[in-house]
């Protein structure tokens, strides 16, 4: 900061000492000064005042500033007018410092330091002494001197943070079990359940289906299972309704596709082909929404055969082109030159003719002169030419303008570039397949499409590159309803299932077992039922933990299906029976939660563990991610920074959850841990965080998460997953899941007192923490602190006591 430190002249009042010296010193990065995050100081609007006795006279009292660390205040800070002594600024930082102090446990006492500050001088004591630690003069306010630097390495960020760890480990040196870890060796808490036989079977004979590889593939599914989306179409389910909100609501200069399978809107504009050369076609949408697939259904069925036959699609996947400016370019010109060679396979551009053919205009201009010079049948003729087709080969910008003019325009078709998956890429990846698609339009007479997610556009439509792009050639889709997706996909399954000669088989109990293919017929029916049935609890996981991404829900479903959960015997028994069977919703649960592990690791489930914490952390906190996903919650419908709904700095939620004890170092690493899962969603679009100013958002994913923290199955799958302070408690969960044969380790009681037990000890641990209350807050906002645990536990001893009198019954 170049105006630190200030001239004495201008510090003339104690405003001037806070804004223009006691801030500055505090935020300012080391060796120039103390380093301490905005977020991690308290303000005067934001502290809580006490009656403090000073000279006999009580008073109400809070102090300029108070540096929060992992949750505890540790220093306090009070600036004076230039012209006071420093005397009654002690007196009064320390008499604050202790009554903070005494608000918290015996023995813990938080509060540290004591800091006044004149601006022309300045001090440091221990909150219990009036001894002077050090200090410094305002001319020494510089990295050269030996007084400020003794100053830093006492008060700086650094000092006080190891202060405060330090601090927490005396106060809280607790040993944590795990369930999970206390079943035996590694091969014994990985122990897996085996895919049934059946579902295997679905997700191997069929897989191109639902994660189609090919355009052949990806054209079938079009021909034969498309579904289009209605814009108007009515949301009626809650998680629907929740993606939707997760959307950003206008997308400014975007054209709505109101019908994917009748896009008129798009048929009407790609009419006018000539229109179009050397333009810029975007369509916005989630990632998986289907945007992709819009382009398979527009090339083969949407648009009218007139208009088709004078196209040539070129299709370029980017999922495996390098990023680098000094690659992409040289990339895309060969992968464009080979694709506009495949639209024309009848044509062979490698022979002496094709390559005359090819270069017609150019070898016209090299005839005008060379043969003025040498007769066509020549050998000296022949040579030149010879040399002049390898410069002209050599020349890849030339030899695409080439291609397009020989193969597209001189057979009266336009050229279309489709920039495939772009969409999945991060933010700055995006903006730079913008940039090589305006290159591409530049190069060769062309229209690009190129898709882009809708988060990407709407944050920096203008900004450059995006602000070039022409407003009427932009459209945005949206995924259609999961449910018909699958409906459709499950229905062409079957038909392919029909109409092959191949039997259809799975081994149960060493038998090979062949079946029709109406029986895999009634096992989906017992898989969709059992998901879009009974409360939909199985459906509203899946697309909500998929949110907008129609390819992660078929890798979940199908992960569903060969959970090991559901036995053959029970498919088996179904099939033999005819009867439609639906799986409980425990069962389902279940399914989702361990897939086909036995003991639940949230690390390694669709579904992650919110009240994980770290044992090695000098905080351990049990609800650190849960916070972040609530506090995001909260801030979804309100606007942050950058002015777009629901976006906040991470430094924001830092500064908010250290008011509740939440140790900001963890808050960093869990926002991490959730960002890479897909719980939030950063507006960069990486998978780890960059910075504390960052903005990060809720997704769907995060909302499913904080929904099932009241769900019985997810806190007692949690509870075998944690790492746990009470060792009873933990011996109780081990014993439960231990329990032989599996199945008893699954009861519905089991799952009640497992609940129960973790949920009492979630509320236990949130009010024994040493910082679970913000004493230096005029209020504390409790309820970010935790969910209703009371709540839960009450309820499920109530169902429990309800179980066991069913049973007495």
């Amino acid at each position: 900061m170049a105006n630190f430190p200030p001239d004495p002249s201008v510090l003339t009042n104690e405003s001037d000492v806070e804004q223009k010296f006691a801030w500055p010193l505090l935020t300012i990065s080391a060796p120039a000064g103390l380093g301490i995050p905005f977020s991690l100081i308290r303000t005067k609007p934001n502290l809580r005042d006490f009656e403090i006795e000073k000279r006999q006279n009580k008073k109400r009292y809070f102090p300029d500033y108070v540096v929060v660390i992992r949750g505890l205040p540790v220093a306090v800070w009070e600036a004076k007018p230039p012209s006071d002594d420093l005397a009654d600024a002690i007196l009064e930082c320390r008499l604050y410092a202790n009554e903070l102090n005494a608000l918290y446990p015996a023995g813990i006492n938080p509060c540290r330091f004591c800091v006044v500050s004149n601006g022309l001088r300045t001090e440091l004591r221990a909150s219990d002494s009036d001894e002077l630690i050090t200090s410094f003069q305002l001319a020494d306010a510089h990295p050269a001197s030996p007084a400020f630097a003794q100053f830093l390495a006492k008060a700086g960020y650094d000092a006080l943070s190891q202060c405060v760890a330090d601090h927490l480990r005396k106060a809280s040196s607790v040993r944590f079990y795990r369930p999970v870890r206390m079943v035996g060796g590694s091969s014994l808490q990985d122990e897996q359940v085996p895919y049934n036989e059946f579902g295997k079977l679905l997700s191997s004979e069929f897989q191109h289906l639902f994660n189609p590889s090919s355009y052949e593939d990806r054209f079938k599914i079009v021909e034969n299972a498309y579904v289009k989306t209605q814009r108007r179409e009515r949301y009626v389910d809650e998680i629907d309704r929740i993606i939707r909100l997760a959307s950003p609501p206008k997308i400014q200069e975007a054209q709505w596709i109101e019908d994917t399978g009748s896009p008129t809107v798009i048929v009407a504009k790609l009419a006018d082909l000539e229109s179009l050369r050397n333009k810029i076609l975007l369509l916005v949408g989630a990632v998986g929404s289907g945007k992709s697939t819009f382009v398979d259904y527009l090339q083969r069925i949407a648009l009218p055969a007139e208009v088709r036959e004078h196209i040539a699609w070129v299709r370029i996947d980017l999922n495996d082109a390098p990023v680098s400016k000094d690659e992409i370019y040289s990339w895309c010109r060969r992968h464009l030159a080979q694709g506009i060679r495949n639209s024309s396979p009848d044509q062979d551009t490698d022979t002496l003719i094709g390559l005359r053919k090819l270069y017609r205009k150019e070898i016209e201009a090299f005839d005008k002169w060379a043969l003025e010079l040498f007769s066509k049948d020549s050998d000296e003729y022949k040579s030149r030419l010879a040399d002049e087709l390898t410069k002209l080969r050599q020349d890849q910008d030339g030899t695409l303008q080439a291609l397009e003019r020989h193969l597209c325009t001189g057979r009266g078709r336009l050229l279309i570039v489709v920039l495939d998956n772009c969409d999945k890429r991060d933010r700055d990846e995006q903006l730079l397949m913008f940039e090589v698609a305006r290159w591409l339009q530049q190069q060769v007479r062309c229209l690009v499409m190129l898709p882009l997610r809708h988060i990407t556009f709407e944050n920096h439509r203008n900004e450059p590159p995006l602000d070039t792009a022409l407003k009427d050639l932009i459209y945005r889709i949206e995924p259609p309803p999961f449910q018909k997706v699958l409906q459709n996909r499950l229905s062409l399954v079957l038909r392919e299932a029909k109409a092959s000669s191949k039997a259809l088989q799975y081994v149960m109990d060493g038998k090979l077992v062949q079946f029709k293919a109406d029986q895999l017929d009634r096992f989906l029916g017992v898989m969709m039922g059992s998901l879009f049935d009974h409360r939909r609890h199985g459906k509203n996981i899946i697309v909500g933990l998929a949110g907008w991404n129609i390819r992660r829900a078929f890798e979940m479903f199908l992960e569903f299906c060969r959970s090991g959960y559901i036995s053959e015997q029970d498919i088996f028994a179904s099939q033999a029976t005819g009867q439609q069977m639906h799986l409980p919703q425990g069962v389902v649960t279940r399914m989702l939660l361990r897939g086909h592990h036995r003991y639940y690791d949230g690390n390694r489930s669709w579904v992650k563990n919110v009240f994980q914490c770290e044992p090695e952390d000098p905080n351990p906190d049990h609800f650190t991610r849960y916070r972040i996903l609530r506090w995001l919650q909260e801030g979804a419908r309100s606007a942050g920074p950058s002015g777009y709904r629901g976006y906040h700095r991470v430094s924001d939620l830092i500064g908010s959850l250290s008011a509740l004890g939440t140790d900001e170092t963890a808050v960093r690493r869990e926002c991490a841990y959730l960002l890479h899962h897909g719980c939030v969603l950063a507006e960069h679009l990486k998978r780890e965080l960059l910075s504390d100013e960052d903005l990060i958002t809720l997704t769907p994913a995060g909302h499913v998460h904080l929904e099932l923290t009241d769900d019985f199955h997810y806190l007692a799958a949690c509870a075998e997953d944690s790492w746990i302070s009470d060792e009873a408690m933990a011996h109780r969960v081990h014993q439960r899941i231990s329990e032989q044969p599996r199945w008893r380790s699954q009861r519905w009681p089991v799952i009640l007192q497992s609940a129960a037990d973790f949920a009492r000890y979630l509320e236990a641990w949130r009010l024994a923490s040493p910082a679970v209350t913000a004493h230096y807050l005029p209020e504390s906002p409790a309820e970010l602190l935790a969910p209703d645990l009371i709540r839960i536990e009450e309820q499920s001893q109530k169902a429990l006591q309800d179980y066991r009198a069913s049973r007495q019954s």
